[in-house]
């Protein structure tokens, strides 16, 4: 004999509660179908293509990078006339494994703030010119080095220096 307690849902909810999480298994294989088709792999239909707002927060990158390509922020500044490259990594050190900031979507994406670094550049460094630009090339996968590849170069911001 079966105890009471052996079925903690209700007879009359089960089938709401089956129906539930069969709508979320095919909502995250509606996700995971859409990635699939953010890398090419596979072809999406318009439907799809209509319900990706709906569908971010299954597609929401916590700790998994699903973008094909790293972009990197490169600054040059000018010496007695000359365009020198500058390390912003050694200017600027990363506290936190994430990387520096710099990179960001949010700062790339932000002139006011791509500004205020190419103003602090000048201050912290004797140059007449600052230019920062934004490189995105295609990730190499399964290496751990990763060439510029197929890079595009875009003048994110150039200043003169004031002194």
């Amino acid at each position: 004999m079966a105890r009471a307690d052996a079925q903690t849902t209700p007879r009359r909810a089960r089938p709401w509660v089956l129906a539930g999480l069969a709508g979320v298994a095919v909502y995250f294989l509606l996700c995971f179908y859409l990635a699939l088709a953010s890398f090419g792999r596979v072809s999406t239909p318009p439907l799809l293509r209509a319900l990706e707002p709906v569908l971010w927060p299954g597609r929401w990158r916590m700790f998994t990078d699903l973008r094909t390509t790293h972009t990197d922020l490169d600054a040059e500044i000018v010496i007695f006339e000359d365009w020198l490259p500058l390390s912003l990594a050694d200017l600027y050190p990363a506290r936190w494994d994430e990387g520096p900031g710099y990179t960001r979507d949010a700062f790339l994406e932000d002139a006011d703030r791509v500004d205020a670094l190419a103003v602090d550049i000048c201050a912290r460094m004797a140059a007449q010119r600052v230019r920062l630009t934004k490189v995105v090339f295609s990730k190499t996968p399964g290496s751990a080095s990763q060439p510029r590849l197929n890079a595009v170069s875009t003048v994110l911001s150039e200043r003169a220096c004031a002194r």
